[in-house]
């Protein structure tokens, strides 16, 4: 039929507008074809209109009686991007009901089951997976996530001797992880962060990343907001008191945060999303007149597809931090918070998590400083361009004041107390960041300080976070020792200096004991 030919045609440019209204006619004569329920589900799935790609992808099933496997994954995918993760794994399942060796399946169903809380079924499945695939490696992470060691057992010891073979970058970081994740649960630090150093190696060399380059467009984009700017664009923003931004750097306790609220009966948490971002990039700074109130307006009612009987929605994007004057000049009555905790635990916290996606300035000791300090400077001006307007909700603060810290924060968003918040870990509902499994435990406070426990292996961390950088202690103290004749004083003046802004380092104690046996 000359109509569905150029509806594949459109569909295969990835013009998805022109394959709907191509298709319209027959659509409205009801005429079932199923080359027309392909393209239109894929068209609608590709424009992200889930409802309506569901609607044909179920008709593929139904009313053409396709039973290919490929099309009951398809639905539980298209249920996954709905945040309907009940139904998504039941259509998984059926796909390998259909085909027990269905890899796309296998492979999806151990993560949905990990995000909903159920470890047991996310470490049968995923050992299902391994079976059917050895090769798939994040099995092997998801069971390490979901377990907790006291000692190696055997399953610990195929990890280690896959880790020591020839295997992928993809083998080296998935099990590297698992592995740092079993040794820290056990004690054996000097191990765990060997693990780490190997997995986070291999996963720095898959991507490019400058964090010189990041701290000067974050640079740029922060000097855009002057004081004249802010004031000229104050008012011209979308009046809504829906949503509520937690933002932060990653690990800083801001799903706790979501998980805490979203236990509450007038809040639904909407997760991660980045749909805020995806609507500011699409308004041009050209229009700035009515831009802000259109940002605004269109948010809104994107997230009220997501949860519509909600008083509040939760939008629970960390890398949100930067768009904070974008927020705030669009969406004036928004409520803004702002996790944070002790910087050394955060950053190490970071170091320790393989983020399947973003934060690829988390896989260097180096670089995890030199970005914090860009954040921390960026938060600091917001606060000054905005103030009053930012709650800052420490992390540390809420672990030795549960009830005082959930209080204020509820007060902050306007929200009735509610005890539901306090018991937050038993909230059932979905959550796809790294910390799936703490909100889903009552808080505990071993994470606190936890970067003690390898303080020897940190220098590169805590150097960057006091402005300084591995090199720049070597390089000033070998300029010392270059000299002619070595000179104590100076060599002690230098030592103070560093000393002042970190903790004496292993290099700093090595060079002196250098000096003063020249001297003696």
């Amino acid at each position: 039929m000359k109509i569905i030919k150029e509806a594949s045609d459109f569909f295969k440019k990835a013009q998805y507008d022109e394959v709907i209204s191509t298709l319209k006619k027959l659509t409205k004569n009801n005429i079932v074809i199923l080359a027309v329920d392909k393209l239109l589900g894929g068209a609608y799935f590709h424009q992200q209109n889930y409802t309506k790609a569901l609607l044909h992808y179920k008709r593929i099933i139904n009313k053409h009686n396709q039973n290919d496997v490929d099309f009951y994954f398809d639905i539980a995918i298209i249920y996954t991007k709905m945040g309907n993760d009940k139904e998504a794994i039941e259509y998984h399942l059926k796909a390998i009901e259909k085909d027990p060796s269905f890899l796309k399946s296998l492979q999806l169903l151990p993560k949905l089951y990990l995000d909903n809380g159920n470890k047991e079924l996310a470490v049968s499945s995923a050992k299902k997976a391994i079976k059917v695939d050895p090769l798939y490696y994040k099995g092997y992470y998801i069971i390490a996530r979901a377990t907790k060691y006291t000692k190696v057992n055997k399953f610990v010891l195929d990890m280690e001797n896959l880790f020591k073979n020839d295997i992928s970058i993809e083998g080296k970081i998935n099990l590297g992880f698992s592995l740092a994740k079993v040794y820290e649960e056990i004690g054996e630090y000097d191990k765990a962060f060997d693990a780490l150093s190997i997995a986070n190696k291999a996963k720095r060399s898959t991507f490019d990343f400058s964090a010189r380059e990041y701290e000067k467009d974050m640079l740029k984009f922060q000097n855009f907001f002057t004081p004249a700017y802010i004031k000229k664009y104050k008012d011209k923003g979308y009046e809504n008191k829906t949503p509520i931004f937690i933002v932060g750097k990653p690990r800083s306790g801001t799903s706790l945060t979501e998980q805490i609220l979203a236990s509450h009966p007038d809040v639904f948490g909407a997760g991660e999303l980045t749909d805020f971002k995806a609507i500011t990039d699409k308004h041009s700074l050209l229009s700035e007149n009515t831009m802000y109130k259109d940002i605004g307006k269109e948010y809104i009612e994107k997230i009220r597809t997501l949860c519509d009987d909600s008083v509040y929605i939760v939008d629970k994007q960390p890398a949100n931090f930067k768009d904070i004057p974008f927020i705030l000049l669009s969406l004036p009555n928004a409520k803004i918070i702002h996790c944070h905790r002790d910087p050394m635990d955060n950053g190490f916290s970071l170091f320790k998590v393989l983020f399947e996606k973003g934060s690829q300035m988390s896989f260097d000791l180096s670089e995890i400083g030199e970005t914090y300090l860009v954040y921390q400077n960026m938060m600091k001006k917001w606060h000054e361009l905005f103030p009053g307007k930012i709650y800052d909700f420490k992390y540390e603060d809420l672990i030795a004041n549960k009830e005082q810290e959930t209080r204020k924060l509820l007060k902050y968003c306007e929200l009735s107390w509610n005890d539901k918040c306090l018991d937050f870990h038993k909230t059932d509902r979905a959550v796809k960041t790294p910390s799936s499994i703490q909100v889903k435990t009552p808080l505990y406070n071993s994470s606190v300080n936890m970067w003690k426990n390898y303080e020897k292996y940190l220098k590169p961390l805590s150097l960057a976070l006091n402005g300084m950088k591995v090199l720049d202690v070597d390089n000033s103290l070998e300029s010392v020792m270059s000299k002619d004749k070595y000179n104590l004083k100076m060599a002690e003046d230098e030592l103070k200096r560093l000393y002042v802004q970190v903790e004496i380092t292993k290099t700093a104690i090595t060079a002196y004991k250098k000096v003063l046996k020249k001297n003696n």
